[in-house]
């Protein structure tokens, strides 16, 4: 998109790249939105936009985990009968979901768990956006991360869950972290600078994963 800050987007790419222990995901929202009233089909070819990134995270490919479709590509799949999105993850092999996806990652002995979806809201303050990402709480069990985009912010929130450890027959508290992702879209020239909204959070959340079982995150 005319409206990625593809400096700081190759910044990370190079960073993810040239560190072995770092994987990650995509979060829906990945290419350039369908064109609204006034723009024909003709003038608007969302392979280009696919072929564009294609060669972008041609280098980190076997690094990234999974793909999920998120508003925008939706649009688009149904504007314009095609979802580029799923074609770049087709011809790199990532594995691609056209809804939330829950993920274990299993690594020396542990399991953990991961709940990540595109999310929709429409809010503007943290407190709102953060509840969005919450309403997954309302019908899941355990879960280490939860992350939602698509608000255009960086928030995350540690909560507690008391769980029962059937094996040893005792209450144990359990850590939840719920995690708004930030974007690489930049601020000025958008819709959200025109209407005086706030600018975005860029950038990445990482989630921190150890040997023994631990877990936590950083931005």
């Amino acid at each position: 998109s005319s409206e990625c800050d593809m400096e700081l987007f190759d910044k990370y790419i190079k960073w993810v790249s040239s560190q072995d222990e770092v994987y990650v995901f995509l979060n829906g929202d990945i290419l350039a939105p369908a064109p609204k009233q006034g723009v024909s089909k003709e003038e608007y070819d969302p392979l280009v936009f696919a072929s564009a990134l294609a060669q972008k995270i041609l280098s980190i490919r076997h690094k990234i985990l999974w793909a999920q479709q998120g508003d925008d590509e939706e649009k688009m799949a149904k504007n314009n009968g095609l979802d580029p999105l799923k074609i770049v993850c087709e011809k790199l092999d990532i594995p691609y979901f056209e809804e939330p996806v829950y993920a274990d990652i299993c690594w020396k002995g542990n399991i953990f768990t991961f709940f990540c979806l595109h999310g929709r809201t429409r809010a503007i303050q943290k407190g709102a956006k953060l509840n969005a990402a919450l309403r997954s709480r309302d019908f899941q069990e355990h879960t280490m991360f939860t992350i939602m985009s698509h608000a255009g912010d960086a928030i995350f929130k540690d909560i507690p869950r008391i769980c029962q450890d059937q094996r040893n027959f005792v209450l144990v508290e359990r850590k939840e972290y719920y995690i708004i992702s930030p974007s690489f879209k930049l601020y000025f020239g958008s819709d959200a600078a025109r209407k005086g909204y706030p600018p975005f959070s860029k950038g990445a959340i990482s989630c921190r994963l150890y040997a023994d079982g631990t877990y936590k995150i950083s931005s």
